[in-house]
């Protein structure tokens, strides 16, 4: 038996950032907000040098004195409108092209650009996938750059830092390649995962001469210059109508790895290195607290709620498992002995209130289950070794489903067994990740191999069913579902959101307008009206963002 022991946290102080209840999304009633008269609308239009009106392109809105960003489109008439923000002076900007400032009073304000042109200025709503379009080359040299380099880096990053010489593209694969990669000492071997090391296929000499020759060629300072305007994504209709806000918070601490909205609207976050937070969106005000560990590499992972909404956490580097009392502010932990095995990844509570998180490393990787009222831990090991268990999800009948990365497999613990069942994805190399079940009982999970897929299994009859999600060289890693059973998702390679419906079979997607920028977990928020998908950014130190669509009703009218 393992008993949780509670230790006394180190906070940061108190931080306001301005009052952010409009940017946030209408967290209070419309109509209560507007008898405030303590927001109003910027509005306006884009138009180009022969004032052409300019569809599906970013404007952003920043208060002063605050530190959230809210991000809109225009329409296919030209216009844009924000939803109603706090009063005040804004900064008003189309990419770096233009930066107006306004006063934001009770009548709103209307600003309008012109001479907007489409190009580097506008490298804001770039992304991956169209670089990978636009750039020369032949499509099996970009599905080598994709996964060699995109797996772990943008092609925005690419593009936009790219060396100023063909000796400092063959001294970054160098690095990149045959040190990191062909060497890394958690890269499995064709016996331990057959799987893994057939998508992570080792290049030959000549090979990586092929990819340090392309980048040289193709990819140029210059490259930036020359075909920004063919790459950017200028979304029409439903992608336009999204509405994008990011919060800045205290401290390089690294990325925002997950989070979750409590019935307050609370936002609980945790960054990389053992940083729990608490961001009000209404106010602006956050705290922070310290995990009190001998390392700053703790990599806290994934957070889940329990009943009483205190905060578990998945201490992935310190092979901790930790609650975090959200009146007191103080650290239970609960220790996993490595002879259970190592990595805590991804946990979720079942409806007796024990804690099942996956454990990724090691031979013997597997599922472990929490009793946090005694502090028991309860090891349940996987048949087919190495398997690298990830994503986790209890259903509706408290079953146990959760991802096996490296094997190409989901797992099943039955709620009243405990029977391990195995389910093989017939997809060769699909890397299956995140996993969640639907209304239905339907498991949901994203397929990160090439081509990149959301898939699905049918418990009631075992099949499967995959949907490859039409973004060339780039991979899902997060998924979630919403109250109508819509499947969200993200591409790691893409700076942008996918929602899928099962009912059409079809996708939309929606730019993150930031690039270089991909969320490592999505969380569907319910708490604002239309709902929205809470993004803490795992690929930017202190950044939490989210998305959401507003309906038809509101779509902009051009004036």
């Amino acid at each position: 038996m393992h008993i949780g022991t509670t230790t006394r946290s180190r906070v940061w102080p108190l931080l306001a950032c301005g009052v952010l209840v409009a940017a946030y999304g209408l967290l209070a009633p419309r109509a209560e907000i507007a008898a405030q008269q303590s927001t109003a609308v910027i509005r306006g239009t884009v138009r180009g040098a022969d004032s052409t009106s300019l569809y599906g392109i970013l404007v952003n809105a920043k208060g002063a004195g605050r530190n959230a960003t809210t991000f809109v489109f225009t329409d296919d008439k030209g216009a844009y409108e924000f939803p109603p923000l706090a009063l005040g002076a804004y900064q008003v900007s189309v990419g770096t092209a233009q930066s107006h400032t306004v006063q934001l009073t009770p009548s709103g304000v209307t600003e309008d650009f012109t001479g907007i042109e489409l190009g580097p200025d506008l490298l804001d709503q770039a992304t991956g996938p169209n670089w990978l379009k636009v750039i020369p080359g032949d499509e099996a040299q970009k599905t080598k750059i994709a996964q060699r380099c995109v797996a772990c880096h943008s092609t925005n990053y690419l593009i936009t830092r790219a060396p100023f010489s063909p000796d400092g593209w063959s001294r970054l694969v160098d690095r990149m390649i045959n040190e990191r990669l062909h060497t890394a000492d958690w890269w499995p071997t064709a016996e331990e995962s057959p799987v893994y090391t057939h998508y992570n296929e080792k290049y030959s000499a000549a090979e990586v001469q092929a990819i340090k020759d392309f980048l040289a060629t193709n990819v140029t300072p210059e490259t930036k210059a020359q075909y920004a305007a063919k790459a950017l994504w200028r979304p029409k209709g439903e992608a336009a109508r999204a509405v994008y806000t990011e919060w800045m918070l205290a401290g390089n601490r690294g990325g925002v790895r997950d989070a979750w909205t409590d019935p307050k609207g609370i936002i609980w976050y945790i960054q990389s290195n053992n940083l729990m937070g608490r961001l009000d969106p209404r106010t602006g005000e956050f705290q922070q607290w310290d995990y009190p560990a001998e390392t700053m590499e703790g990599r806290f992972h994934d957070v889940w709620p329990d009943k009483e909404g205190n905060v578990f956490i998945t201490a992935a580097g310190l092979n901790k498992i930790l609650k975090f009392d959200v009146k007191t502010y103080q650290f239970t932990t609960f220790e996993i002995p490595e002879s259970l095995g190592k990595y805590p990844h991804t946990g979720e509570f079942d409806s007796d209130g024990n804690y099942w998180v996956t454990l990724m490393e090691g031979e013997h990787s597997g599922v472990v289950k929490l009793d946090p009222r005694t502090g028991k831990l309860t090891k349940f090991d996987v048949p087919t070794k190495y398997c690298y268990c990830y994503g986790l999800t209890v259903d509706k009948q408290d079953n146990v489903w959760f991802t096996q990365h490296h094997a190409n497999k989901i797992g099943k613990i039955a709620a009243r067994t405990g029977k391990l069942t195995e389910y093989t994805i017939p997809t060769k190399v699909a890397l299956p990740r995140r996993i969640k079940a639907d209304s239905k009982g339907r498991l949901w999970f994203t397929a990160s191999g090439y081509p990149g897929q959301i898939s699905m299994l049918d418990p009631a009859t075992g099949e499967f069913t995959e949907y490859p999600h039409e973004i060339t060289n780039g991979y899902p890693y997060i998924i979630n579902i919403d109250q109508h059973d819509k499947i969200w998702f993200n591409s790691v390679e893409g700076n942008m959101v996918g929602k899928f419906d099962p009912a059409t079979k079809k996708y939309s997607f929606y730019l993150i307008p930031v690039p270089e920028s991909y969320a490592r977990a999505g969380i569907i928020d319910t708490q604002t009206d239309p709902p929205g998908i809470l993004l803490p950014m795992a690929s930017r130190a202190g950044v939490f963002g989210r998305l959401y669509v507003r309906p038809v009703a509101q779509q902009v009218t051009a004036r």
